[in-house]
């Protein structure tokens, strides 16, 4: 089964035609009272004594989806009025988890009972499920296996490195099975994957982990690596390439090339996936995080604004920083900011989105929730 339906996403999956309703509805008219705010001016405090009287309430010109705690990344399910994020593990196992943006209710996906079904013969190295109790997640990529089921593949950094695969089964109710992982070098913990045409996997990783890895970063030190992974053939790393932090990748419709976020230095490098030779930089004015496609061809991608000693030298938290959501054209480099606000409490700082129609569904460090913001009305004056 597994060599014929590993297929990559061939193309940028088009966005759902979704059009809010109930508790989106009240949001989304919420939203329409401050389009005079302006989005490219916006900078706001997402104060937490806005929330005493309630956890999830909005502040204009969001609106939230509670219970998802530590979502560093957010993909939208083709087909469906559904995401899935990823959870990273802040003193806790985390988990996977469904979001119904119609309803917004929330439900783990994994780790659950009786969710471990081992395909040893296609991934014999991986003998073990992972652990609930260190389970945490990064970026996420999905592949379709047929109309109603997929692939997802998430960047885990546990008790091993490794880029976990499960099988999502959206039809009659959402099901997730752990299926096996790609085992990774522990001097290479994953931020980020992708999906090949050929069913190949591209993994970014943004250094080596070490201790002293944020002093590095600031010093300019190259640590990013690209490693591509075959079934049948393992781990290949990509020659000759070093990047400043490694920290979001996606792949061209064709596969031939890789768009990986150097986000230490500030940029987006396109990296010939054969060769590893950067073939391109899109030079940006914030350090990019997670990159998703959208409908038009666009990269999608969250960041958090500069100075970068900010974020390097903070060890605790919060760690609050600036942060922008940006549509990016590959080809003009043209760059458009959706939404941007102040790092917070409750939103220390934004990681990536995922774009569902007019709504940005956006991944964030801080209390527990995704920011949901419609574009068009806030952008309407």
């Amino acid at each position: 089964m597994w060599k014929s339906t590993q297929r990559a996403l061939l193309k940028p999956q088009s966005a759902i035609g979704f059009k809010p309703q109930g508790l989106r509805a009240l949001r989304y008219f919420m939203n329409l009272i401050c389009r005079g705010l302006g989005l490219l001016t916006l900078q706001w405090w997402l104060g937490a004594a806005v929330y005493a009287a309630d956890a999830c309430a909005p502040a204009a010109p969001f609106t939230f989806i509670c219970n998802v705690p530590a979502a560093e990344d957010v993909v939208a399910v083709p087909g469906t009025a559904a995401l899935v994020a990823s959870g990273i593990a802040l003193g806790q196992g985390s988990s996977l988890k469904w979001i119904d943006i119609a309803s917004d209710n929330v439900q783990p996906l994994y780790p659950r009972a009786d969710a471990d079904a081992l395909d040893a013969e296609h991934f014999p190295d991986c003998q073990q499920p992972p652990t609930p109790a260190t389970f945490s997640t990064h970026g996420l990529a999905l592949a379709p296996l047929s109309v109603s089921a997929f692939l997802l593949y998430a960047a885990y950094q546990g008790e091993r490195n490794s880029i976990e695969v499960f099988e999502l089964t959206v039809q009659p109710t959402p099901h997730m099975l752990w299926r096996g992982c790609i085992l990774l070098a522990a001097t290479t913990p994953p931020n980020a994957v992708a999906v090949l045409p050929n069913g190949a996997v591209a993994i970014a990783s943004m250094d080596d982990g070490a201790a002293d890895r944020m002093q590095r970063h600031l010093v300019g030190e190259p640590m990013g690596r690209v490693q591509i992974w075959q079934m049948g053939s393992g781990l290949r790393p990509l020659p000759n390439l070093r990047l400043r932090g490694g920290n979001g990748i996606v792949a061209s419709a064709d596969g031939a090339s890789l768009f990986v976020s150097a986000w230490a230095s500030g940029e987006i490098v396109r990296i010939d996936s054969q060769s590893g030779l950067i073939t391109d930089h899109i030079v940006l004015n914030f350090l990019p995080d997670n990159l998703k496609w959208t409908s038009a061809g666009h990269l999608l991608v969250g960041g958090q604004l500069p100075p970068l000693q900010a974020l390097a030298s903070c060890t605790g938290d919060p760690c609050p920083a600036d942060w922008l959501i940006a549509d990016i054209d590959p080809i003009s480099q043209a760059v458009t900011t959706l939404a941007t606000a102040k790092g917070s409490a409750l939103v220390q700082y934004a990681t990536g989105a995922a774009r569902v129609g007019d709504m940005l569904y956006i991944s964030n460090r801080g209390a527990g929730r995704l920011a949901v913001l419609n574009i068009s009305s806030a952008h309407q004056e």
